[in-house]
């Protein structure tokens, strides 16, 4: 049962985790993308 359990924990929930840390920085990255270039498009003097 232990060794189900491990492997259940390598197989599935270590991907898994990678895969949720690698959607947030994603997100991350792209939310601080939309928010400078927000911030550049509002600085810069309108003709």
């Amino acid at each position: 049962a232990a060794l189900l359990m491990a492997a259940f924990t390598v197989g599935f929930l270590y991907p898994l985790k990678l895969l949720v840390a690698f959607l947030q920085a994603f997100i991350f990255v792209m939310l601080s993308a939309i928010y400078i270039a927000g911030a550049i498009e509002a600085a810069e003097p309108h003709h």
